[in-house]
């Protein structure tokens, strides 16, 4: 085997190595995201919808952590590649910023106006105040999905892809426990799933 095929196969292992992390994560958070839905599904059209128009609002606000987790991990990545701490920690730091100006863009209508963000989506008004209370609730996660995202996106740039799928796997095993609790055991409706 040549010099340059033993690089290639080296290159190989650690994109198997880094990447299987990574799409076990996601295959997770895909899995969880369907048994949400199934569940919320038992309790009647009126509750998927709004909670559907209520994840449409969280969906806008996860894409934009999104892309400033995603511009920052390029930038992490190199910074790590030369050894450069010092700008890996000024950039994480950006990112943090960028990420909390995301949920302060999202937070503050969510909370003083979530029945006009509903009301983009949904014109039944029992299915806009139902939602509107979902995402009174659930908006109040954005700070920790702003934190985790960029905590998480940090360590895969560094190569950590291990961490961030078992934390993932936990958060979101402990969310679909709970929905199945509070919808299905002691029966308190989706604005209560929004707790979870």
């Amino acid at each position: 085997m040549s010099l340059f095929q033993k690089e290639d196969l080296k290159i190989y292992k650690r994109t198997i190595r880094l990447g299987l992390p990574i799409i076990g994560q996601e295959l997770v958070n895909s899995a969880v995201n369907l048994i949400d839905t199934i569940m919320i599904g038992k309790l009647g059209n009126n509750e998927v919808n709004a909670v559907g128009a209520g994840n449409e609002i969280f969906f806008l606000f996860a894409l934009m952590v999104f892309g400033v987790v995603s511009g920052s991990s390029a930038y992490m990545g190199q910074f790590w590649g030369k050894k450069d701490v010092k700008n890996l920690h000024k950039t994480m730091g950006l990112s943090v910023i960028f990420s909390y100006v995301a949920v302060l863009i999202f937070i503050i209508p969510s909370q003083l106006i979530p029945e006009k963000l509903i009301g983009f989506y949904l014109k039944d008004p029992a299915v806009i105040e139902l939602g509107a209370s979902y995402l009174r609730i659930s908006s109040l996660t954005f700070l920790c999905i702003a934190i985790s995202s960029t905590l998480n996106g940090s360590l895969k740039a560094i190569g950590q892809t291990k961490l961030p799928m078992y934390t993932t796997g936990i958060a979101l095993t402990i969310n679909a426990t709970l929905n199945f609790v509070f919808i299905f055991v002691l029966r308190m409706g989706v604005v209560v799933a929004a707790i979870a």
